[in-house]
């Protein structure tokens, strides 16, 4: 490219970059404290930053959990290596990123070129929202000090996403927000990304950008840009609050803690815990979808709270023991049903089946037959403690 039509385009980006700094603020209602510095990167520096990020925030010890999650839902087999399949889907479908710590705001060029499309104005407005999160409501802190709660940290991203994404098409097009919005969704739910990728792990990655999109949106049609930014202090607990905006300050999920008795028995057997942690009403909507369910919303919907545990033995063979709780014992009959038909249909070895008891189903797979006592409603629930969940300690997210 000639110098001067490099130069040119440069500083066209940069005109660009102000103009749409003035939009995002005049939109989301705040002024840039301190000045965000704008670029660019290649796919192989954002293939190396998030390399370098991984390291840095997402420990091998963290991944493993992912992949024996996974391997244990049967979402991944052994050969799909979750690692590698989350780097080559971020380095091939973001768009950009705002970085909280560096405060630096990356465009990914994918064309070669510095001209601002449209695509790229809606990016970067995106970015800029996340920005002013940052500086206005201390972004950096807000990742969730629970990392055996997956299913609230989803629904806090969907808040933050959503809320860029909202106000980043508002910045962009506001004339047509409402339509650029549903626009928006159908392009995700169309993504070459689904054909690509194991669908569960894309789906729960778009879930922050399409249904934390809807829920600003009844948060921002109800209660303006204050009922947005009152989302930081009093953020949704759950993602069946994303999904069902209604819910949210109302239906307050129900919070299960197993007690180490049930490791310390466990463990007495060769059964050494390895993860604990919620599926919440979006992943077992994505993991009965993942089974091709075609029910798989009418069941997820009658979610109230739940907690799984896997458990491995020296072979590395896991157990898994999942506490469920539901809305009504009607909606647990149709969980229970189609669980105990999935069992019977994929496991033969050991002890698989679903006992339950009013609201609550704990499903049991590849319980060995020496514990079949464990295998018993009243012996697990005097195992938990439930209790209502009605507030959250926040730390700090990874905004793209």
């Amino acid at each position: 490219m000639n110098i001067l039509i490099l130069i040119a385009s440069l500083l066209l980006f940069y005109q660009d970059l102000g103009n749409i700094e003035k939009t995002v603020e005049k939109e989301r209602g705040f002024k840039f404290k301190n000045k965000v510095t704008a670029g660019h990167y290649t796919i192989d520096q954002l293939r190396k930053f998030l390399k370098k990020e991984f390291e840095l925030s997402t420990p091998d010890s963290l991944f493993n959990d992912m992949q024996l999650t996974l391997e244990t839902f049967k979402i991944l087999t052994k050969d799909q290596n979750v690692k590698k399949i989350y780097l080559d889907f971020l380095s091939n479908n973001i768009a950009g990123f705002y970085h909280p710590v560096s405060k630096e705001l990356k465009l990914i060029s994918r064309n070669n070129t510095n001209e601002m499309t449209m695509e790229d104005i809606m990016t970067t407005s995106h970015e800029m929202i996340h920005a002013l999160q940052d500086q206005y409501f201390d972004i950096i802190k807000y990742q969730l000090n629970e990392y055996n709660n997956d299913d609230m940290n989803s629904a806090f991203t969907a808040v933050i996403e959503g809320d860029a994404t909202l106000f980043g098409i508002i910045s962009a097009q506001k004339d047509q927000y409402k339509l650029m919005c549903d626009i928006w969704e159908q392009s995700l739910e169309a993504h070459p990304a689904l054909r690509n990728y194991p669908e569960f792990i894309v789906r729960s990655f778009f879930f922050s950008y399409t249904s934390g999109l809807n829920f600003i949106r009844y948060i921002y049609d109800s209660k303006g840009v204050a009922g947005v930014n009152k989302l930081y202090e009093t953020p949704p607990l759950s993602t069946e609050q994303i999904l069902h905006p209604d819910k949210y300050g109302v239906d307050f999920p129900r919070e299960i803690k197993i007690k180490k008795d049930l490791t310390d028995t466990l463990k007495s057997h060769g059964l050494k815990r390895s993860i604990s942690n919620m599926m919440g009403e979006l992943g077992i909507q994505l993991l009965l979808k993942h089974r091709k369910t075609k029910s798989s919303r009418s069941i997820s919907s009658g979610w109230d709270g739940d907690k799984y545990a896997i458990y491995v033995n020296p072979e590395g063979q896991a157990t898994l023991i999942w506490f469920t709780l539901w809305d009504s014992e009607k909606d647990r009959k149709e969980f229970e049903e189609y669980y105990t038909k999935y069992l019977s249909e994929n496991y033969s070895d050991n002890i698989n089946t679903v006992v339950s008891d009013g609201d609550m189903a704990i499903v049991i797979q590849n319980l060995p037959k020496n514990l079949e006592h464990i295998a018993n409603i009243q012996y697990l629930k005097n195992l938990i403690t439930v209790q209502e969940r009605k507030e959250v300690k926040l730390e700090s997210p990874v905004l793209f």
